[in-house]
């Protein structure tokens, strides 16, 4: 989980749109980056170079990937386009796979993604 803060399960205050909403933009960002060097010591912690970090949205992919790794788009986590390194990290692999609303897609992408891996 990449944002520990809780949210509603759907509109209006649901998932990350819905703590941005409650919190305003600066205080997600701060969040975010507080919540990056969380992750990335979970990352060095518990993973080996043949772990992986998988991202199920925009916010996540884009702070943890590094440089090199195309930014967000919803067209390409459908088409498990959105491989790259951990930023800070660059021995562990990230992954970013659409939302798990949307738990269809989701499942094929990870499924695509683990066989060619």
């Amino acid at each position: 989980m990449f944002i520990t803060f809780p949210s509603a399960p759907g509109p209006p205050w649901g998932g990350v749109a819905g703590v941005q909403k409650l919190i305003g933009v600066r205080a997600l960002r701060k969040l975010e980056q507080k919540e990056t060097v969380r992750v990335f010591k979970l990352a060095e912690k518990f993973i080996n170079s043949k772990g992986a970090v998988i991202a199920f949205q925009k916010n996540a992919w884009n702070s943890l990937r590094a440089e090199k790794a195309a930014e967000y788009s919803t067209g390409a986590a459908r088409e498990a386009r959105l491989k790259g390194t951990l930023k800070r990290c660059n021995d562990f692999a990230l992954f970013c796979v659409p939302p798990t609303r949307l738990a269809g897609p989701c499942r094929s992408v990870l499924t695509q993604m683990f066989e060619n891996w």
